[in-house]
């Protein structure tokens, strides 16, 4: 296991045609993460693969958290990715932001009593994700959003298909909004 630092000089990070797959992590952010509250880091991300990495807590494959934080993500696939608590594939939180083209969601899950099978925001800056298809991801029994679940922050939805998701008691099977929550769909 290699850990990659990146000084604070260099806090932008571009990834082309890589594959992660089968990574843990204890807490956040199976293959990837920054830590709570991270400050002006920028992740460029084509042509990625994310598979079946799980975490511990929050975003199966990557969680992001901070301001002037952000990723930008491009044909990419997240399949078989899971968390226990938030977010099967990906977590946004604490002003982060995330723009995401061309992707591929299949068979993500939380598997605790958490929310987002595939998609978790809390507190995020606004999110724009276009052309996707997300497919067969779920929460447990317990959790909510099947494949989105958007706390307090805003989301736009542009050639977006959502299909055989699954939610729980807290509901959407396909996009759960709470009361701070915006979603526009085009």
């Amino acid at each position: 296991t290699e850990t990659i630092t990146i000084p604070c000089t260099e806090q932008g990070v571009t990834l082309t045609n890589a594959h992660f797959k089968d990574n843990r992590a204890a807490l956040n952010g199976g293959a990837m993460a920054t830590p709570d509250n991270y400050k002006n880091a920028f992740f460029q991300l084509n042509s990625i693969t994310f598979q079946n990495n799980t975490a511990g807590n929050k975003g199966g494959a990557l969680r992001i958290s901070g301001p002037q934080t952000a990723a930008h993500i491009s044909d990419s696939t997240f399949d078989g990715n899971a968390a226990v608590n938030s977010g099967g594939a990906l977590s946004i939180e604490a002003s982060a932001g995330l723009q995401m083209f061309r992707i591929k969601g299949s068979n993500n899950h939380v598997t605790g009593a958490g929310d987002g099978g595939f998609l978790y925001s809390k507190l995020s800056n606004p999110i724009l994700i276009v052309d996707a298809t997300i497919e067969k991801t779920a929460t447990t029994k317990q959790g909510g959003g099947g494949a989105f679940a958007i706390f307090s922050s805003k989301i736009a939805l542009e050639r977006v298909t959502v299909e055989r998701c699954q939610a729980g008691k807290r509901g959407g099977g396909g996009l759960l909004l709470n009361d701070g929550a915006e979603a526009h769909l085009f």
